[in-house]
């Protein structure tokens, strides 16, 4: 069909030079078409697996060789997190940083970022597109660049994840990225103190001395007083086992976490 043919001379004009992204406006504007006629032709490109829907009147374009790949996924997620949240602040948090950082087997369905207020974009790619909303000031504390987007460091999605665990689902996910991580000493006691992740903190601490993960470098924790911290909210069994040295509350026995993370 003619306008097939179209929409591949446009996307192979578009990969000459170097581009992934597109606009609807643009594909009008390079075509001469009538702004129905090149919603037409993007649809037909996104129901051919030549594109993918961001957002509207934005577009990622699918390499050949990942044809049916959700654009949202690998290497390209920082593109579409980007085309997203436009110019604003943002920073790709919590189980998607920490799969994204490669700690994680399988990533959780939504897309975690963080932003000073919600996006009006629920989802990337048939994906769920979660805002978590943060001050300003702390976005870009502890973060790095993930090609075009901006990620949390290994450090902060740690701590973050450590803080609220049921953004990741459980401290088990926390404790299979912590043990995913590099063999080397993750400095995290700065980056605590900075952004007020303590609890995160005395969390890691627990899991990496007790399942003997040892990520963490010397950590010195003040006494906790008064209830022990629960090592997962999200738990709620009753009793469990007290790990004294750092004031935390397990759940169960250490070893059943261990063998649930195959530590």
């Amino acid at each position: 069909m003619k306008s097939t043919s179209l929409g591949i001379d446009l996307l192979d004009a578009l990969a000459a030079e170097g581009r992934s992204a597109t606009t609807a406006a643009e594909v009008r504007d390079r075509l001469g078409l009538s702004a129905q006629a090149a919603s037409n032709l993007l649809a037909r490109l996104v129901r051919d697996g030549f594109a993918e829907r961001v957002r509207r009147g934005e577009y990622i374009l699918q390499p050949l060789g990942e044809l049916g790949v959700s654009a949202v996924a690998g290497d390209r997620l920082a593109e579409a997190v980007l085309l997203a949240v436009g110019d604003r602040s943002h920073r790709i948090c919590y189980r998607t940083a920490l799969y994204e950082h490669g700690l994680l087997t399988r990533p959780g369905r939504a897309i975690q970022v963080a932003v000073d207020r919600r996006l009006r974009v629920r989802s990337l790619g048939g994906r769920p597109l979660e805002s978590i909303i943060e001050d300003t000031d702390r976005i870009d504390v502890g973060a790095e660049s993930l090609d075009v987007a901006r990620i949390s460091s290994v450090e902060r999605a740690l701590l973050e994840s450590a803080q609220v665990p049921r953004r990741v689902g459980s401290i088990a996910t926390v404790a299979e990225a912590l043990a995913g991580a590099a063999p080397r000493a993750i400095h995290l006691q700065s980056l605590a103190s900075e952004l007020g992740l303590a609890v995160g903190l005395r969390r890691l601490v627990s899991l990496d001395q007790l399942l003997r993960i040892d990520r963490i470098g010397s950590v010195r924790l003040p006494r906790r007083d008064g209830r022990p911290l629960p090592l997962d909210p999200t738990d709620t069994r009753q009793g469990g086992f007290l790990d004294e040295g750092h004031g935390v509350l397990w759940p169960g026995e250490p070893a059943e976490l261990a063998e649930v993370i195959g530590q």
